[in-house]
């Protein structure tokens, strides 16, 4: 299959074979956890095929290109629940120099897990670390379709920004569509302890990771007795990380001339070094689900240069857990974990991520208030005889074409 390879974003036509039969997707359909709101049927349906030719569009890719160097394994192909279970994972992936008896052993104690396990079809912890710590990674693949105003035929959307009018795309096109992507998309992945807000008819109020982390603390029974915020934080953020799959990417379909974006991919461990970014995606059947969002720009690795990944295939948990969001009495920053530095007007990353604090809206930061935010706590103040409040947040900064540390969801009380 012919792949073109833009920036690093690589673009092919969607596949047409998926390789499941017409009943194997009805059972998946059949068995598919509905966790978004008024998703019909036929949508979780189309969800599926769609996923589906996503994955074969990796597939074949790495298989073409790789081959002898990188295994791809998907879950379909090794599953042996007839399809009744939710998946883990879509697949694995491994270097070929894997012992095979590695992989088989792996790849049983997937299958038994879920035959003992619960309905949804989960994998424990401990195996996944296991799968990693033998170089074995757990992949999942998310999908989305470029958006275009419905009639719309200029193209003035900003995933069209650029293109001319019509489906013949030419080399222009193609680097404007794949820089909308990379500037204003993110790769994503669901919440451990909580995915849908929409909890027993009611819309818990969540925007931001300190309200996640509070609603976790006061709502999980796992976290009951514990007292002190910076030890639950610490046991929330490994729970989170540990039941993430490894390697998590996302792919862009572009409807008008039917070929895939594939922007590359990330390793779980950049949603949880520094301060977890967390949001809800707008629309009416997602409007109320969880993400955990990192920057496609800033955290994507091209799947071109795969088989060079030394930070892939030389991956260490031990290393990474000590890196993820810092929960010690620290200065730290929120995108790549460095201790901050001070100065006599600011606070700022010595490691060129665009942080620097000082001023709110023209109130001073005291430096305890400067420590909750890092730490991802709301911080109250007032400035001209009017009460706020502020939320960490990072954002990709348009003028600047960088993620940078900025204070979100501030409002008047």
């Amino acid at each position: 299959m012919p792949y073109r390879n833009v920036n690093g974003m690589l673009i092919c036509p969607v596949p047409e074979d998926i390789g499941l039969s017409p009943q194997e997707i009805e059972k998946i359909v059949t068995h598919t956890a509905n966790t978004m709101r008024y998703r019909a049927l036929e949508q979780i349906r189309n969800d599926t095929i769609r996923g589906k030719k996503a994955e074969r569009a990796i597939e074949t890719y790495l298989r073409e290109n790789f081959n002898g160097q990188i295994c791809y394994l998907s879950y379909d192909e090794i599953r042996t629940d007839d399809f009744r279970k939710h998946a883990p994972f879509d697949g694995l992936i491994f270097r070929a120099s894997t012992p095979a008896e590695t992989v088989h052993n792996l790849v049983q104690a997937v299958n038994t897990e879920i035959e003992n396990g619960e309905v949804y079809g989960s994998i424990s912890t401990e195996l996944r670390n296991k799968m990693v710590d033998n170089g074995v990674f757990t992949f999942e693949i998310k999908s989305s379709s470029l958006k275009a105003q419905k009639g719309d035929t200029r193209y003035i959307t900003k995933d069209y920004k650029g293109v001319r009018e019509g489906i013949q795309r030419n080399d222009a096109d193609y680097a404007a569509i794949v820089n909308n992507i990379f500037n204003q998309w993110e790769f994503f992945i669901f919440p451990h302890h909580l995915r849908n807000v929409n909890n027993a008819g009611s819309i818990i109020d969540i925007y931001s990771f300190s309200e996640y982390a509070m609603w976790v603390w006061q709502n999980r029974a796992e976290y009951a007795g514990i007292t002190d915020y910076f030890q639950f934080l610490n046991r929330m953020i490994r729970a989170e990380f540990d039941n993430a799959s490894e390697i998590q990417t996302r792919l862009y379909f572009d409807d008008r001339t039917n070929e895939i974006y594939i922007p590359g991919y990330i390793m779980k461990k950049f949603f949880f070094i520094g301060t977890p970014t967390i949001t809800r995606m707008p629309g009416e059947i997602s409007g109320n689900v969880l993400y955990f969002t990192r920057s496609i720009a800033h955290c994507g690795n091209s799947f071109a240069f795969l088989p060079a990944d030394d930070a892939l295939w030389n991956y260490r948990r031990d290393q990474t857990y000590q890196r993820l969001y810092p929960v010690e009495d620290i200065l730290r920053c929120p995108r790549c974990g460095m201790p901050v530095q001070e100065t006599n007007d600011s606070y700022f990353c010595p490691n060129n991520c665009g942080m620097n604090l000082n001023f709110l809206f023209g109130y001073r930061l005291s430096k305890n208030e400067i420590f909750n935010l890092l730490t991802g706590n709301k911080v109250q103040y007032s400035y001209k005889e009017q009460r706020k409040t502020a939320y960490p947040s990072i954002r990709f900064n348009f003028y600047r074409e960088t993620n940078q540390y900025v204070w979100g969801n501030s409002y008047n009380e």
